[in-house]
């Protein structure tokens, strides 16, 4: 695969707190990975930094061979890569229509063949409670649809990144199901996604390769494969703790 995103080395600040310290991190085209950790690992600050958001201290962000550790969030935006954060952040006083149309305005010359107004039903068509809200201010909207409306929002930029924050946060498992079947279409539709997820099972059934976030840096990465090995391996060293005689210990 293509690499299109490498992260060395990465340190952001919030003032004199050192949120990121030392991120290393690769993309390649087409993977969807999973950035686990606990909270205030630096798991929200690593998307902020690389959308522009938040500047580095020191590091390298290199897409598609070019370095923007440095630009603003509108550069960062225009080359493809695009935020869906924590909390939604949705213009709650304008419509459903006017949020999904703002998040195309960054990648406007993408729509010289294709007018804004034909994506949009694009998302309505995903997203049919959508639709029946479109002229609804999006701050009337529940939790899941809000959510909808800024998965939608952001993928109205035709991102070649996405990079999603607790998308299921605060769902009810319907919704859940919901957004995470759309993460599934995107993927095959050959999006390169970089998410962070608590649900960790619902992750980890998608994910092509896993991101382990430590209080100080990314200290871990493994294959699906090998994380799969890993806690069969775990599984069985619990149930022989617990006493469990039947389990025979075959990893050598």
């Amino acid at each position: 695969m293509v690499t299109m995103l490498e992260v060395r080395d990465l340190r952001v600040r919030y003032g004199a707190i050192e949120a990121v310290r030392g991120i290393d991190l690769t993309l390649r085209q087409g993977e969807l990975v999973a950035l686990v950790g606990s909270n205030g690992a630096g798991k929200s600050t690593l998307l902020k930094a690389l959308a522009g958001i938040l500047r580095p201290v020191s590091g390298s962000i290199v897409f598609d061979g070019e370095e923007i550790a440095k630009f603003p969030a509108h550069r960062v935006a225009s080359r493809g890569i695009v935020l869906v954060p924590e909390g939604r952040r949705l213009f709650a006083d304008q419509t459903v229509l006017d949020n999904l149309l703002l998040g195309a305005y960054r990648r406007r010359n993408a729509y010289r063949q294709a007018r804004p107004h034909d994506r949009v039903e694009e998302h309505l068509d995903r997203f049919p409670v959508l639709r029946e809200r479109r002229d609804r201010p999006a701050g009337t909207l529940s939790g899941g649809q809000q959510q909808m409306l800024a998965i939608s929002r952001g993928l109205m930029a035709q991102p070649r990144l996405l990079l999603l924050d607790e998308p299921s946060l605060g769902l009810a498992p319907l919704l859940v199901r919901q957004i995470f079947d759309t993460i599934d279409e995107l993927r095959r539709r050959g999006m390169t996604i970089l998410l962070v997820e608590q649900m960790a099972k619902l992750a980890l059934r998608r994910i092509t390769r896993l991101r382990t976030a430590g209080a100080d840096t990314c200290v871990a990465e493994q294959t699906l494969l090998a994380l799969e090995a890993n806690l069969k391996r775990l599984q069985k060293h619990r149930d022989w703790l617990q006493g469990d005689d039947s389990v025979v210990d075959q990893t050598g």
